[in-house]
């Protein structure tokens, strides 16, 4: 009924049927008037209480139920409450109004009353419909995260159900929860039983070692470790976790052979690194702890984290304060930050050290700096006169104090050491030689610069455009040949989650002896690698940076920009745009390199392939929030979803991503919705869970 004058002459007619006692005959043009718009909500009230007039009311609780559910969705939560009630009174049976009225509950925050609905839902669904069972379940545990009975059951649930895996979690999140409030009986047989339905479970593991190593049974902790270990294989987590437990319990001869093991297997595994300075400095080896802990210290002055290096040394320092090494590396550690106050202390103390250990050169190099620092301290130049060469020359005489650069200055080294550090952290060692062979230029006094250069690795040989070319159609078509053998496609969109440094002193060593005040970690606990936000929030200044530095340096270079677009002119040459792999994978290399604008026209043509267009999408959104434009990134993650069937698990996980960019735009409630979504399909999906708190807390 599209006519305006139809509706209007319909609408009277079923008034006055209704007002002259016809309600069958009323209810008949109502239904007429129904057009599936906001409009049908009020006449759908009138026609359901119509036909509980005529007696017909299963047809008064169906139409109130679409009612229920319009109003859920326009978020009129008091409205659709009353109106469950109404239909609750109606078939008070029903066990789906029960879970309704809980969710409405919840919504309107009033958490008791929608538990109490969830558990007569529960109730009355009975043993027979174990998912709708587990569906209420979750429900509950959702509400209160410390509601350790609903996860207990809702685990029992699980078990019964067949999904172990998500028995444990449920069980191991309980367990948790018990050793927060210091039950750490309850959480000792929770993790039992949690081992019982699931052995070799590392995180009941984790946990039930924690329970025993605070009740001092720390040799049974151990044997629980190693008898898990010999059963299910050494698995990563529980090698480490034998280690740590060996560590604490001051096996250092084992806990070393632990270590030692996992360093020569993967060289870049941190913590190992870092917990082998530990059992140096037990040893009483500083030495073997500073050389052990120097590429961490690199690693994090590449990155502009002074602090964190300071804190490795300091550790080294607080067990042997007269260890000259590293008073040295202190020191640079303060110089390159440019914090002078605490360069001339570091200063002191490794002038009081060298004077003791008889160490002249290193004597005479730090009262030469510290009288460049305090020209007119008169103890520095007496000393200076009783320790300089019988027959100095220039070179030996303290230099003349050169004047303090300017902020803006100390800016530009800061940003483009910082900018070399990206670069050697992605392996592109040429560019980040042409940075700091370009500062070096311009500031040739600054000894920062020139530590940087000395600790470059060596570059790779060049690569032609041609072998790169070659790179990008090698994998293409290794990529059509997974898929001819029905594999799944390497996926690009999401981070490692254990990629990253642990190198803070609070991270690493807060579980040891070495720092009594620092709180302890818990296990298994990742760290993440914080290279991307830093490279983020620096992005504007390296830009300013960098126009300056060209503007100051004669220096002639091909810049990368040249470099990209002769490569990209070689592609288009060479390359059908519908070459949807191809394109694909140079999307990839141009993301990785930072290289935004390329990226996104690559993703745009490989879209073209429907079976990739979803997920080039998702990735056009990652590089439109890397730039700071979050609705431009809404409007590409909901052209992914539109390529992504409902209910799958690429469906949630591009969910996830959308809510957070709707907490970039501000857009809590709409995020927490979204991630209430993702939460009822995976409650261990990501940090769903704490994204989900957080914003409660924010929203209401």
């Amino acid at each position: 009924m599209n006519d305006k004058s139809d509706r209007i002459r319909a609408s009277e007619t079923a008034e006055r049927l209704a007002r002259t006692g016809h309600p069958t005959e009323a209810a008949a043009e109502y239904e007429k008037l129904l057009d599936g718009t906001s409009q049908d909500i009020p006449l759908r009230n009138i026609l359901g209480d119509l036909y509980v007039q005529i007696g017909r009311e299963d047809r008064a609780v169906r139409i109130f139920r679409d009612n229920v559910e319009a109003l859920e969705a326009h978020g009129s939560y008091p409205q659709a409450l009353a109106l469950a009630k109404r239909v609750h009174k109606m078939v008070p049976a029903d066990a789906s109004i029960f879970a309704k009225l809980g969710d409405l509950y919840s919504r309107l925050g009033f958490l008791g009353e929608a538990k109490a609905e969830y558990a007569r839902a529960l109730e009355g669904l009975g043993e027979s419909d174990a998912q709708g069972q587990i569906a209420l379940a979750e429900k509950m545990a959702r509400l209160d995260r410390s509601d350790t009975a609903a996860r207990m059951k809702l685990a029992g649930l699980l078990a019964r159900a067949g999904s172990l895996d998500r028995a444990a979690a449920e069980l191991n999140e309980a367990a948790d929860v018990f050793l927060a409030r210091g039950e750490t009986a309850e959480a000792e047989r929770i993790l039992r039983e949690t081992l019982r339905i699931r052995a070799g479970d590392t995180r009941a593991l984790a946990g039930l070692a924690c329970v025993l190593k605070r009740g001092k049974r720390m040799g049974e902790a151990i044997q629980l470790v190693e008898e898990s270990i010999r059963r299910h294989g050494p698995q990563p987590g529980l090698i480490t976790l034998l280690g740590d437990l060996y560590l604490d319990g001051k096996l250092d001869g084992k806990a070393k052979d632990v270590f030692k093991r996992l360093l020569e297997e993967d060289p870049d595994r941190s913590d190992a690194r870092a917990k082998l300075g530990i059992l140096a400095l037990r040893a009483g080896r500083p030495d073997e702890a500073f050389t052990l802990y120097e590429p961490l210290i690199a690693s994090l002055l590449r990155q502009a984290k002074e602090s964190r290096a300071a804190g490795l040394l300091g550790l080294i320092l607080m067990a042997q304060p007269s260890h000259l090494p590293s008073l040295d590396k202190l020191a640079a550690v303060f110089r390159r930050g440019g914090r002078i106050e605490h360069l001339e202390a570091a200063l002191r103390l490794l002038l009081e050290e060298a004077r003791a250990q008889g160490k002249e050169d290193i004597r005479r190099r730090t009262v030469r700096e510290l009288i460049d620092m305090r020209p007119d301290d008169g103890a520095l130049q007496k000393e200076w006169k009783k320790i300089r060469p019988a027959a100095p020359d220039a070179s030996d005489a303290p230099p003349e104090r050169p004047a303090e650069l300017a902020a803006k200055d100390q800016e530009i080294i800061r940003a483009n050491l910082t900018k070399a550090g990206l670069y050697i952290e992605q392996g592109l060692i040429r560019n980040a030689r042409r940075v700091l062979d370009n500062l070096r230029l311009l500031y040739p006094d600054d000894v920062r610069i020139q530590e940087e250069i000395d600790m470059l690795p060596s570059a790779p040989p060049p690569a032609e455009p041609e072998d790169l070319t070659a790179l990008v159609i090698r994998l293409a078509a290794e990529d059509r040949k997974r898929a001819e053998e029905g594999a799944p496609p390497p996926s690009f969109s999401q981070p490692e989650e254990n990629a990253g440094d642990t190198v803070s002193l609070e991270e690493i060593f807060g579980d040891t002896d070495l720092w009594a005040n620092l709180a302890t970690s818990p296990a298994g606990k990742v760290y993440p690698d914080l290279t991307v936000p830093i490279r983020e929030e620096l992005a504007a200044i390296e830009a300013e940076t960098f126009r300056q530095v060209k503007e100051r340096a004669a220096v002639i270079e091909k810049d990368l920009s040249e470099i990209v677009a002769e490569f990209k002119r070689q592609v288009e040459q060479k390359i059908d745009p519908a070459a949807y792999d191809v394109r694909y994978h140079l999307g990839l290399a141009f993301l990785e390199q930072d290289l935004l604008d390329e990226a996104v026209s690559e993703f745009e043509l490989a879209a073209g392939d429907p079976a990739r267009a979803a997920d080039c999408y998702a990735l056009i959104a990652q590089t439109y929030r890397r730039r700071k434009n979050p609705r431009e990134a809404l409007r590409r993650i909901d052209e992914a979803l539109r390529r992504t069937d409902q209910g799958s698990d690429a469906d949630y996980a591009l969910t996830y991503e959308r809510a957070e960019i709707l907490e970039d735009l501000d857009r809590n409630a709409e995020a927490l919705k979204h991630f209430r979504r993702v939460m009822s399909w995976n409650g261990a999906y990501r940090d769903v869970a704490k994204r989900v708190r957080i914003l409660e807390r924010i929203t209401g």
